[in-house]
């Protein structure tokens, strides 16, 4: 076995499994099936379930009231969200609609589009969105894409609805929603998706008092830049590519025969707790280089700095205006506003 995980790893593992899967029928991964010391199944859940707590509270026989994972195994999701009865339809076609409804256990989190040509409709369909990917849309990005927190601003009473600080599957079912609206096929792309961004704002802010806007606000970034042309070499020495930027543990962060660009996106990437970083070196993106950081385990700035300084790079703070998604609710206390 060549993954460095693998080898420490000493349990069992089956291999082309057939008997498990029909006891424990699943679709997404992982799927964790808890059997206590009496043989019985405790409980079923995803990874972020398996701690050094949870393991032990089932080897001292204490009960458990974790949400059960299931997996939908014949949902359509290319069919339209909501759905009437024949002779309704039959006798008066649903030409529009647009709902939002809360969490359907099983569901994947994903998107649909459903065209029925016999009546000229299309139906866009949203499935267990979190109020963040609702607002996306609103404050002028893609309904269901993700925001990069650097640029989120929250004026919420509660964090956790929108970020979650708990387990995820516990999380998940009490703050994310479907979202489904039908539109006649001849309204072209740009009408649609303002119509989408207009209809889930009216229903974000009658429903939860939410708005989501996008801003200009100062914030602290950081610039990547080159001081001279000293300090060691980063050119590539022809190595296999590689990374260590994505083990959140390792000390050492190397880049090896990979392009520069891959720096600054590293850099953003593994270490979301710093402002965000723009590279201007003015080193060409694609050059391949070798850089091996030695940053420690946890680094802050002034360490991360300094382990860029022997390659005559530095990191530099400076205040831009960037465009922020601003999402507020009316409860929200105006004294408490930045």
């Amino acid at each position: 076995m060549h993954n460095k995980t693998g080898k420490r790893i000493c349990l069992p593992i089956v291999i082309g499994d057939s008997v498990l899967r029909q006891y424990f029928p699943h679709q997404s991964i992982s799927h964790e099936v808890w059997i206590g010391p009496d043989r019985l199944v405790k409980a079923i859940t995803g990874a972020e379930y398996v701690t050094a707590g949870n393991i032990e509270k089932l080897l001292n026989h204490e009960d458990v009231d974790w949400p059960v994972k299931r997996d939908f195994q014949t949902f359509d999701y290319n069919r339209p969200l909501l759905s009437f009865n024949s002779k309704q339809t039959a006798e008066s076609p649903v030409l529009h609609y647009s709902a939002l409804l809360p969490y359907i256990d099983g569901v994947k989190t994903t998107r649909s589009v459903c065209v029925d040509s016999s009546v000229r409709t299309v139906c866009y369909n949203f499935f267990n969105m979190s109020l963040l990917q609702l607002c996306s849309g609103i404050a002028g990005g893609q309904t269901g894409g993700n925001i990069e927190q650097r640029r989120l601003i929250l004026q919420v009473a509660d964090r956790n609805r929108y970020i979650p600080s708990t387990y995820f599957a516990r999380w998940r079912k009490d703050n994310t929603y479907c979202y489904s609206i039908m539109l006649p096929m001849d309204i072209s792309p740009d009408s649609i998706e303002n119509i989408i961004r207009e209809d889930l704002s009216y229903r974000l802010k009658v429903l939860f008092g939410i708005t989501a806007r996008q801003e200009k606000r100062p914030q602290k970034i950081l610039r990547l830049i080159r001081r001279g042309e000293g300090g060691v070499p980063f050119l590539t020495k022809g190595a296999a590519a590689s990374t260590t930027f994505d083990e959140p543990d390792n000390p050492v962060r190397q880049l090896i025969n990979q392009p520069f660009s891959d720096l600054c996106w590293s850099l953003n990437t593994f270490f979301p707790y710093f402002p965000e970083v723009y590279d201007e070196t003015g080193i060409p993106s694609q050059i391949p280089v070798d850089i091996t950081l030695h940053t420690g385990e946890k680094p802050g700035l002034p360490q991360l700095r300094h382990a860029l300084q022997q390659y005559g790079l530095d990191l530099v703070e400076e205040q831009r205006l960037l465009d922020m998604c601003v999402i507020t609710e009316s409860t929200y206390s105006n004294n408490l506003l930045p």
